[in-house]
């Protein structure tokens, strides 16, 4: 969909269920080309990220600004995050900051912030519960959590709610001090990259949200 910089929808495509979303960013393209715009940038989630489609949006001076969600372990996640900077409050349900990743500037979204704390206190208190549950269950097995075949400590590790706090080691399972740190009091939740060095960080922020309002059901 194409719309304005406040949200007004001007045209729109219907591409078959089957298509690659990487595959619409050329017809999208020619498609505009006649309209002869001043100014266009192009926003995309994470189904758009390629290099290719990184290179085909910026030639001829093209702008892009592409949005994708924050996943642990995901190695482009931990490189941006390991950015230093300062999270700044753009409203009282979001917070960002701006890093540079290989020559991209990215805008980090944090969705809560501290004048919104009743979220952040209450997963501290569930994750405290569930540690001081599992350090009692380690104490309580002894030994028989240094044996990595028995059926408990393979049940503990493929647990969907405990497994993701251990990891098995040289003395056998025991807690992840990677895991089982208290929690930030913000919790990075998207990422915003973006070839035009006019876009402050909060349009980035803020493109990525227009976006989403865009696409859910019954928005235009």
């Amino acid at each position: 969909m194409a719309v304005t910089r406040e949200g007004f929808p001007v045209r729109h495509w219907v591409f078959p269920g089957n298509t690659v979303d990487v595959s619409t960013v050329a017809q999208v393209k020619r498609d505009l080309r006649d309209w002869q715009l001043t100014r266009c940038l192009f926003v995309g989630d994470a189904g758009m990220v390629s290099a290719a489609n990184f290179k085909a949006l910026a030639a001829g001076g093209g702008k892009y600004l592409m949005c994708m969600p924050m996943r642990r372990g995901d190695a482009l996640t931990q490189q941006v995050l390991a950015r230093a900077g300062r999270y700044r409050t753009v409203n009282q349900r979001l917070q960002i900051k701006e890093v540079r990743h290989r020559r991209r500037r990215a805008a980090v979204c944090a969705t809560w912030c501290a004048s919104t704390p009743r979220r952040p206190a209450r997963q501290q208190a569930h994750r405290r519960h569930l540690i001081d549950h599992l350090e009692a269950e380690l104490a309580a097995m002894g030994d028989a959590a240094k044996d990595a075949q028995s059926k408990r400590v393979a049940a503990l590790r493929n647990s969907s709610r405990w497994g993701k706090y251990l990891t098995l080691g040289d003395k056998g399972l025991q807690l992840d001090p990677r895991r089982s740190r208290p929690l930030s009091t913000t919790t990075a939740s998207s990422s915003s990259t973006a070839n035009d060095d006019t876009l402050s960080a909060e349009d980035m922020a803020l493109g990525y949200k227009q976006m989403i309002r865009v696409e859910q059901p019954g928005a235009t």
